[in-house]
């Protein structure tokens, strides 16, 4: 049975909100003037309703950036931290829209972000990266780009194979070199279409203990490069796409992976999601469901996996992998919010001529705090649970991601 560890769930808060200390009492708060300066900055975060603390006005009109704590509790890569320097280029717009059925609705713009930041693990896995999102014609136009590069130690389980053992898995390294990049164009109000470009320079190879590799173990891959474009369609009527309370989110996204773009081997995946929200006045109730297929010729790694809290990444992968999780939110004063989440996963695969099902059961609960009433960003912390593992998780924002 797996246990939940308390030092995780403390490290994740103090994390939480030593990054609001650290940006509200900054170098120039801890020179000699502290009483005079610190008061002024502390009276400019306390920019939120009778008192209570929002950073809308410092990372806005002061240009300030927001450092975001990575606290990383998932089984797959170890325990360990890192840190996100978030910089807001300039102060989110609103627009009204209106429908044929609807009265004018007012709708959150996002600013323009950029962010750099790095992660290390127990287990020596770490990771560094830049990416930045901007946004034209009243977000009309996306781009978001992406560069880093990771080391990371994980393991490929073997599904439903008893005589191995209760879990059997093989040790690997996973590193390279990663960039992408998107463009979207919306069609319409809720329509959108992106076109995207990722290429990864990896390497992979087990640690087995003998000098006899296994059947059922992958092959070593050196000096590896993929390259693919994703097509994507999706449909957002999301009041905000930082910390939504009403509106749905689809996507579609087919993946082809080919030689002429640069790839060394051919193969394509197809994912698609549903986000939706739905507000009944102060309960806000949500609704994914998320998956993937891909060829079997498709990498060991690239495999589609079950992606829910409490689940270890990658722990559960086949050729088709199906997500569903539920979520309920409510409010316990006008900054705080408390929610309860359930879920469950499938995959299915065909690995040598045999059938291969698995399922795993999840959920959790957490709390929000209403960091940024501007922006509408929720942040705070989920405590997941499932059939094979538990860990904690610091959720800045939306913690869906399709």
């Amino acid at each position: 049975m797996p246990q939940f560890s308390k030092e995780n769930a403390k490290a994740g808060a103090i994390c939480l909100f030593a990054s609001a200390f650290t940006l509200l009492f900054n170098s120039n708060a801890i020179a000699q003037d502290l009483p005079a300066e610190g008061l002024k900055q502390i009276d400019e975060a306390l920019s939120g309703k009778q008192g209570s603390f929002d950073l809308s006005k410092r990372l806005f009109e002061n240009k300030n950036a927001l450092p975001i704590p990575i606290v990383v509790t998932d089984p797959a890569i170890g325990i360990g931290g890192g840190l996100i320097g978030v910089w807001f280029h300039e102060p989110p717009q609103s627009i009204s829209k209106r429908s044929n059925s609807e009265e004018s609705k007012t709708q959150l713009l996002p600013p323009s972000v950029t962010g750099v930041g790095g992660l290390a693990t127990s287990n020596d896995s770490w990771a560094a990266f830049a990416g930045h999102f901007h946004s034209w014609n009243e977000d009309s136009i996306r781009y978001t780009g992406v560069i880093g590069m990771v080391d990371l130690n994980l393991k490929y389980h073997l599904p439903n194979r008893p005589l191995l053992g209760p879990e059997p898995f093989f040790e690997y390294t996973l590193s390279g070199a990663l960039t992408s990049h998107k463009f979207e164009k919306r069609v319409s109000s809720k329509w959108a279409l992106g076109l995207s470009y990722t290429y990864l320079a990896s390497q992979a190879s087990f640690h087995l203990p003998g000098a006899i590799r296994p059947a059922t173990a992958p092959e070593d891959i050196d000096d590896f490069n993929l390259a693919g474009a994703t097509f994507a369609a999706t449909y957002d009527t999301r009041d905000n796409i930082i910390s939504p309370s009403s509106g749905v989110l689809f996507k579609l996204a087919p993946q082809f992976f080919s030689e002429e773009l640069g790839s060394d081997q051919t193969f394509s995946r197809i994912d698609f999601g549903y986000v939706g929200y739905y507000d009944f006045e102060s309960l806000v109730l949500g609704l994914r469901i998320q998956g993937s297929l891909s060829e079997t010729d498709a990498p060991f790694f690239m495999q589609p996996y079950v992606k829910q809290r409490g689940v270890p990444s990658l722990r559960f992968q086949g050729t088709e992998a199906l997500s569903a999780e539920f979520e309920a939110s409510f409010p316990l004063d006008e900054r705080w919010r408390a929610n309860v989440f359930a879920g469950r996963g499938w995959t299915h695969s065909q690995r040598v001529n045999q059938p291969i099902s698995e399922s795993v059961n999840a959920g959790g609960f957490g709390f929000r705090y209403l960091l940024s009433e501007k922006l509408g960003l929720l942040a705070g912390l989920d405590f997941g649970f499932s059939d094979v593992d538990s860990a904690v998780y610091i959720t800045i924002g939306n913690p869906w991601r399709l």
